[in-house]
């Protein structure tokens, strides 16, 4: 959001964590925020917008396909919809941070696809059309995680939506050892700590 204001876009935005809106009002504070789930319909107008993104956020919905109809209600006829999902797990090293978190959950819908679950070849682009949208472009783009030391990676994903989750249902202490856990391993020779990733994302029309 904060690079779409800075190359003159006016911006709109909803997350659930009234925590994570706070900090987009500090560096942002132009921008129009709501609280508001993807899944439930969104708080502005039919068509108001050019462009609608989502990043990380549409693979944890019970419902991906309710959340991009929700996107394409608000995005203009012939606008823009993009969707950021992680790549395919075996390019994906931070998903040694699902597997930590993962006890530490509430009790996911049965039907839950899980938090990397997009990445095979076609999957975004039938979410897309069950959605109403026409596919424009599946791509892969590096994501790495990288961090100056274990306190800054832990107090990082600290503020993820996953962990404020898990922390309320498990606890701090229980995440933050979770996330220790899930770090250890990403030790690099100077002393920070990197995880190589890959994410996908989607354009489609909508």
């Amino acid at each position: 959001m904060l690079l779409a204001a800075r190359r003159g876009a006016a911006v709109s935005g909803i997350d659930t964590t009234p925590e994570l809106l706070d900090i987009v009002r500090e560096r942002v504070p132009g921008a129009s925020l709501a609280r508001a789930d993807l899944e439930d319909p969104l708080p502005f107008d039919a068509g108001a917008f050019d462009v609608v993104t989502a990043f990380n956020s549409v693979q944890y919905a019970a419902d991906p396909v309710a959340a991009l109809k929700n996107m394409r209600h608000v995005t203009r006829p012939g606008g823009l919809i993009s969707v950021v999902v992680w790549g395919p797990p075996a390019q994906c090293e931070s998903g040694v941070l699902f597997t930590e978190l993962g006890p530490l959950m509430p009790p996911a819908p049965p039907d839950a696809q899980g938090a990397i679950a997009w990445s095979e070849d076609g999957q975004l682009e039938q979410l897309a059309a069950a959605a109403g949208l026409t596919p424009l472009a599946v791509k892969d783009v590096p994501n790495p995680l990288i961090y100056p030391d274990l306190a800054t990676a832990v107090r990082t994903q600290l503020s993820s939506g996953l962990a404020r989750a898990a922390i309320q249902h498990s606890g701090l202490p229980a995440v933050r050892g979770a996330l220790t856990r899930a770090f250890a391993g990403s030790r690099k020779p100077d002393g920070s700590y990197r995880q190589e990733n890959v994410f996908r994302y989607l354009v489609a029309r909508a």
